[in-house]
């Protein structure tokens, strides 16, 4: 929901209890729902949080049957108002765009955009049977997903030369993508590295040399 909703969800509760609409048959099918959904809520109130906020989904059938008994009250407390109640939906469908219209947007992503904007060429630059290291991906399956491959994904760049070595040779990771010069200028790591296979703004596609045991 948002500001201007909310205050409509406030004053369909308000008429809810003037109007004593709690006495009604119907009130209580609403009122049980609420209950499935509360319960609902402390079952998954473990994964609910900025990132999972969707899990809050199921409530909103049920707020918006408030919000509109809200403004429904609001048009026939006066036939003057209704033009008010128009300009009130108006205002709440922008406010919703320019509220959220930027927050799905790459820049504002925690994937390096450019593996957005250059999807097609990383995905196309090694072989999507070939294992590889994939850095920076908070996610854990993001970028790999767009670029379709599989292999040993960090959510930094926090690599160390040892463990660069150890993938090569027990899991046969022949290439890498890496946003990070911290790691791939990393002269203990680059002694492994046989050469830059690509390179799309930040992001940089690396072969491995072959290593004997």
């Amino acid at each position: 929901m948002n500001y201007v909703s909310t205050a409509l969800l406030l004053i369909g509760i308000v008429f809810v209890i003037i109007r004593k609409t709690y006495r009604k048959s119907r009130f209580f099918i609403l009122f049980a729902s609420f209950l499935c959904c509360l319960a609902y809520l402390f079952f998954e109130l473990n994964m609910i949080n900025t990132v999972h906020d969707y899990y809050m989904m199921p409530f909103l059938p049920l707020l918006f049957i408030v919000i509109t008994y809200g403004m429904i009250c609001l048009m026939r407390l006066h036939r003057n108002l209704l033009p008010l109640t128009v300009v009130v939906c108006l205002f709440i469908a922008w406010l919703t765009f320019t509220t959220t219209k930027n927050r799905w947007t790459i820049d504002r992503s925690y994937i390096n955009p450019n593996m957005f904007l250059y999807q097609a060429d990383l995905k196309n630059a090694v072989p999507s049977d070939k294992q590889c290291i994939i850095l920076n991906d908070e996610s854990g399956f993001v970028f790999a997903y767009k670029i379709d491959k599989m292999g040993h994904i960090f959510k930094d760049d926090y690599l160390p030369a040892g463990w660069v070595k150890d993938m090569i040779l027990r899991f046969g990771i022949r290439y890498m993508y890496s946003d990070s010069r911290k790691v791939d200028e990393n002269p203990e790591v680059s002694q492994y590295i046989d050469s830059l296979i690509m390179q799309r703004g930040d992001i940089k596609v690396f072969s491995f040399k072959d290593l004997e045991p």
